[in-house]
């Protein structure tokens, strides 16, 4: 109700009633406030691949890795057939130095079969996003290119901290993985400075 052009107290005390109670429900169906801890966003997602098939995978996600490694890639780009390999004899040195990272396999492969005997073949030792799931982390997806093979380095947060692509022109897949191996030799030694100050 309005008195000579001025909403009343009680018209302004209905609208916030009516935008709290909003916010509530948006809130409780899931469309506010999205999870920004990245392995949360990607639970219940990911699988490993087996002799008979894929696996559900599980990660803690109250020890989320400082980094995510979103690695885009397909069985029939032959580009992807020369990287995957140096990929995981990258990943492979890596984690004996480092636990703080993971790898995730994001397949534009044509089936969940052809996905599946990629991973196989190329024995990746990482957890894949399952098969179909693209749509249902497009925010994390947001910061890789068209093409493939495509490397997206984001931290826990799901901020990008490197990419394949940078401003529409493509660098490789390699380029961000040294970057990530950069900053991982950093928090190294930071972590070693901060066990000699102790």
């Amino acid at each position: 109700m309005r008195l000579g052009g001025a909403t009343t107290q009680s018209d302004a005390m209905r609208s916030l009633i009516l935008n709290l109670a909003l916010a509530g429900a948006m809130t409780t169906i899931g469309i506010a406030d999205e999870p920004t801890n990245v392995m949360e966003m990607l639970k219940g997602k990911l699988v490993a691949p087996t002799d008979y098939g894929f696996v559900t995978h599980s990660m803690e996600t109250t020890k989320a890795p400082d980094y995510v490694v979103l690695y885009l890639s397909a069985h029939w780009c032959p580009t992807c057939k020369k990287t995957t390999p140096r990929l995981v004899d990258l990943y492979k040195k890596e984690r004996e130095q480092h636990q703080n990272f993971e790898f995730v396999f994001i397949s534009s492969d044509r089936s969940e079969e052809e996905m599946l005997q990629y991973m196989r073949g190329y024995r990746m030792p990482w957890p894949a996003l399952r098969f179909g799931e693209k749509e249902n982390i497009a925010s994390l997806l947001k910061y890789a290119g068209r093409g493939i093979p495509c490397v997206v380095v984001l931290d826990r947060e799901g901020k990008e901290v490197a990419s394949s692509f940078e401003a529409g022109k493509y660098l490789g897949p390699f380029k961000p993985i040294q970057t990530l191996t950069k900053l991982l030799d950093e928090k190294k030694a930071q972590g070693t400075l901060v066990g000699l100050r102790d």
